[in-house]
This record gives structure tokens, sequence and C-alpha cells, in this order.
């Protein structure tokens, strides 16, 4: 709970993001971020992906429903001002809501034919 006796919380940062390219393989590497919001309020969130200099960060918004779960897999958000995330490079991210929310990143990686999957613990404050 947070200092106002909700579940979850408003911001949330990760440092360790990568986009892993599609393979030949048949299992692909994937990513996502997993949104739950438990009030009984709708939220709405700003995703910020900063990248390695001169590159300029990308922002992406959407509303999560009430007492749901939301999934946005990075290789499907299509247009965020007009630009993707690109696949096989190191970035981060915050995700920043008017509500208090629990957010998980996960990653399944396909490294030389071996799977990895990653689900670091985000900063949140």
């Amino acid at each position: 709970m947070n200092d106002d006796g909700k579940i979850g919380q408003k911001n949330w940062f990760f440092a360790d993001a990568k986009l892993p390219s599609v393979t030949a393989i048949a299992l692909e590497g994937e990513e996502s971020i997993v949104v739950l919001n438990p009030a009984n309020v709708a939220a709405v969130i700003e995703m910020i992906f900063y990248f390695e200099h001169p590159e300029t960060p990308l922002s992406y918004s959407s509303d999560i429903e009430p007492e749901t779960v939301k999934s946005f897999c990075t290789k499907d958000i299509e247009d965020i001002n007009g630009r993707r995330i690109p696949e096989d490079k190191q970035y981060s991210f915050a995700l920043l809501s008017d509500q208090p929310l629990i957010v998980q990143y996960k990653r399944l990686e396909n490294i030389k034919g071996s799977l990895a999957f990653f689900s670091p613990q985000g900063y949140y404050e």
C-alpha cells in the first residue's frame, strides 16, 4: 500500500529494457509492460521511453479502465509520435499515472537459440 492506503504507486521507472528482434527460430523474443489498475476509477498513464544520446525520448499515453489489467506488447505499439521502439537497442522507461497502479515489465529473449526470461523490479514512488 502507498501512503494514502491505496494499492500501487503512481510513478514507475525501469532502467533496463530492450525490444528483442524477431528471429527465424520458432520461439520469438517478446517484451511486454503489464499494468494493473486495482482502483475503482480509470487511470491515465504516460509512458516515456529514454534512449542513448542523441535520440530524443518517445512519449505514449493510454487509459487503464478500473479494476482491469492491460498489457502493452512493445513491438505492437506502432505509433509513438510517428516513431517505434527500435529492436535490440537498450532503453529505459518511466510510466507515470494519475492513479496508483501495479506495473510489471517482462522480456523473453532468444539469445543464440537459448531462451532467457527477464522480469526486473522497477523503481517506484
